[in-house]
């Protein structure tokens, strides 16, 4: 086990679920070009949580650097 638990496996995975999440993202928005939520509410709420998520990754992150170097 390296620094980051499992590694590529899960980098893998995450890649994938992204690249299949964009994918179907983007064929519900050509099947159903009317939206219920304003794109402008959608992208403000989109920002929010990408920061949001952003910010608990890193805070992982660095607990997981402090326990392995704590020993």
């Amino acid at each position: 086990m390296n620094r980051w638990g499992m590694g590529t496996m899960l980098y893998r995975a995450t890649i994938c679920y992204g690249l299949l999440a964009i994918l179907y993202d983007t064929i519900l928005l050509a099947a159903f070009c009317d939206r219920l939520v304003p794109e402008r509410l959608a992208l403000a709420a989109a920002g929010v949580l990408l920061f949001l998520g952003l910010v608990i990754y890193a805070l992982g992150t660095f607990s997981v650097y402090k326990a392995i170097d704590a020993g």
